[in-house]
């Protein structure tokens, strides 16, 4: 076999594993399920709602088990027979711990001497206001503060002095 000929046949074998797990019917009405949800007040996050071959994959993250366990019920109040609850639990961050720590990591960081910060965190969203004397500080503080622990991401809102 020549080299042509095995790179083109691991093309179609590598085409053929992709067809393979790609979902027959993407059509699993994600708006009725994200509607339903929403009545029963779960707020989900990263929603994937799939349907193949006749089963209604659902995915996503909460944080309570009881919405996990809830949510397969649901999609089969629905009309979906078939369901695969993939959803995960994971607890909210602890907003209070992430606001010291950021608090207390900006104040160690030497070269944010002389800046003035003010931080807040809401489901782990923390958001950074204050002054800088540099561009540099702003990237600094920005990059400090998302090592931290539970932080989802953060928006910084820092003027330069």
């Amino acid at each position: 076999m020549t080299p042509f000929m095995s790179r083109y046949g691991a093309l179609a074998l590598a085409a053929a594993l992709v067809l393979l797990f790609v979902p027959t019917d993407a059509s699993a009405a994600p708006t009725a399920v994200e509607s339903a949800l929403t009545e029963e007040g779960i707020r989900v996050s990263r929603l994937q709602i799939v349907e193949s071959e006749g089963i209604t994959i659902v995915r996503g993250q909460v944080s309570r088990a009881d919405q996990a366990s809830r949510i397969g019920q649901i999609v089969a109040d629905l009309g979906y027979p078939r369901v695969a609850n993939l959803v995960s639990v994971v607890p909210l961050p602890d907003d209070e711990a992430i606001v010291l720590n950021a608090e207390r990591e900006l104040a160690l960081t030497r070269s944010l001497e002389g800046c003035r910060l003010i931080v807040a965190s809401r489901d782990g969203v923390v958001t950074v206001r204050g002054t800088v004397q540099s561009e540099l500080q702003k990237d600094l503080a920005t990059q400090v503060i998302r090592r931290i622990s539970g932080v989802r991401s953060v928006n910084a809102a820092l003027d330069r002095v």
